[in-house]
C-alpha cells in the first residue's frame, strides 16, 4: 500500500511539473507575440500569425481572436481526432489564449503599444529595418524555446498542431513535419499578401506610393523569424539522436507488447532472459522509438508495470521501415 501511495505522489509531481513547464512555454510565446510580434505586425506562422493578420483589421482584438481560431480548432478535433485527444490538448491549446489575454490587456492598459511605437519613430525611419530585424530575431527565438520546452515534457503549445493532426489522420503516409511547414508557410504567406493589399483595398493607399522595398523587406524578416524559431526547437529539443533503443524487462510482456504494436506501431523483439542472482526467467521486450514518444512510453511502461526493469539509449542511426523509411517524424 505504501508503495501504492509513493508512485501516486511520484506521477502527480510528474504531472505537476509537466503542466508548470507547458504554462511557462505558452507563457514565453504569449510575451513573444505582444512583445515583439504585435508590435510590427510580424507573421511567422501558428495561431499568433493568423491573429496578427486579422488584428490588422479589428485592430484591439488580438486576444479575441486567438479565441476563435482556438475555439474552431478544438471543435474540429472533437469531430475528427475524438473526445480523448481534445481533451489532451485542451490544457495548451486554451493556456495560449487565456495569457495572451493578460498580458495583452495589461501591456494595452498602461499603452505598451503606444509608447513602443513612439520610441521607435523618435529613432528614425532609417532605424525601422533594424528594430524589425530585432523584434523578428527575438520573437522567433523565444517562439522556439516555447516550442522546444513543450515537447521536452511530451506536450506541444496546441493550436495549429490540431490541424498537423487532423491531416495527418487522413493522410497517413504524410510527413509532420511538411505539414507543419506548409500550414506555417501558408500563414506567413497570406501576412505577406495582406501587407500588400490591405493598404491599397482596406487604407485607400495609391498603388503608386506603397514603398515595396520596405514592404518585401519585412517579408524576408517575417521568414527570418520563423526560420529563427525552427533553429531554436533544433538546439532546445531536437537532436541526431531522434531514436530511442527501449530494453524492458517485465513479466507483464504481453500487454506492453501489444501497446507498442497496435498503438505506437512499433516492431518489437521478445527474447527470454534469466536474472543472474535468482535465476528466474522473464521477458525482454525490444523495441526502438521516436523521442517524441519517450515520455508516453515511459509513462505506459510505470502504469503496466511499476516493477520492470528498463533502460533507454540513444541510438546513432535506425534503418528500417518506420525509421529512415516513411517515418512521420522526420
Amino acid at each position: 500500500m505504501k508503495l501504492k501511495i509513493n508512485m501516486t505522489k511520484t506521477q502527480l509531481m510528474r504531472l505537476i511539473n509537466k503542466y508548470l513547464v507547458l504554462l511557462l512555454a505558452n507563457l514565453i510565446l504569449v510575451f513573444a507575440t505582444v512583445i515583439f510580434y504585435n508590435g510590427f505586425n510580424i507573421v511567422a506562422g501558428g495561431v499568433s500569425g493568423v491573429a496578427i493578420i486579422i488584428n490588422n483589421f479589428f485592430d484591439g482584438f488580438l486576444d479575441v481572436t486567438a479565441y476563435v481560431i482556438t475555439g474552431i480548432l478544438l471543435i474540429a478535433s472533437f469531430f475528427t481526432l475524438g473526445k480523448k485527444v481534445t481533451v489532451r490538448s485542451l490544457f495548451s491549446t486554451l493556456m495560449y489564449p487565456v495569457l495572451l489575454t493578460i498580458v495583452y490587456r495589461i501591456f494595452e492598459c498602461f499603452s505598451f503599444d503606444e509608447w513602443f511605437t513612439a520610441n521607435i519613430a523618435a529613432m528614425g525611419s532609417e532605424y525601422y529595418l533594424i528594430n524589425y530585424f530585432l523584434c523578428a530575431v527575438f520573437g522567433g527565438l523565444l517562439c522556439g524555446l516555447s516550442v522546444g520546452l513543450a515537447f521536452l515534457v511530451g506536450g506541444t503549445t496546441g493550436g495549429f498542431d490540431i490541424l498537423v493532426l487532423i491531416i495527418k489522420k487522413y493522410y497517413k503516409n504524410s510527413n509532420e513535419s511538411l505539414i507543419n511547414f506548409i500550414v506555417d508557410g501558408t500563414i506567413i504567406v497570406a501576412g505577406i499578401v495582406v501587407s500588400i493589399l490591405k493598404p491599397i483595398f482596406y487604407d485607400g493607399v495609391e498603388a503608386s506610393s506603397l514603398n515595396y522595398g520596405i514592404i518585401f523587406a519585412e517579408s524576408g524578416l517575417n521568414i527570418l523569424s520563423a526560420i529563427c524559431c525552427a533553429a531554436t526547437i533544433q538546439i532546445v529539443y531536437i537532436t541526431r539522436n531522434n531514436s530511442i533503443s527501449c530494453e524492458i524487462i517485465t513479466d507483464k510482456w504481453e500487454e506492453l507488447n501489444k501497446y507498442f504494436i497496435n498503438e505506437l506501431e512499433r516492431g518489437t523483439t521478445i527474447y527470454d532472459v534469466t536474472g543472474g542472482y535468482k535465476f528466474e526467467k522473464r521477458k525482454l521486450i525490444r523495441v526502438v522509438i521516436h523521442k517524441k514518444e519517450y515520455e508516453k512510453v515511459i509513462e505506459k511502461v510505470r502504469e503496466i508495470d511499476p516493477n520492470a526493469f528498463s533502460t533507454f539509449t540513444f541510438t546513432k542511426q535506425v534503418l528500417g521501415n518506420g525509421f529512415s523509411v516513411n517515418n512521420p517524424y522526420e
